[in-house]
């Protein structure tokens, strides 16, 4: 199995994170891509 790969976040990128989250919705990824499977 795959080890986690962490990240440590500021304080000012985590709450930027959040405000997208409220922005765009609750979406398993940050970013869409070009190309939707959907």
């Amino acid at each position: 199995m795959r080890k986690a790969h962490l990240v440590p976040l500021s304080t000012q990128e985590l709450d930027l994170l959040n405000e997208l989250k409220v922005m765009t919705g609750n979406y398993h990824y940050v970013f869409s891509g070009a190309k939707r499977s959907e």
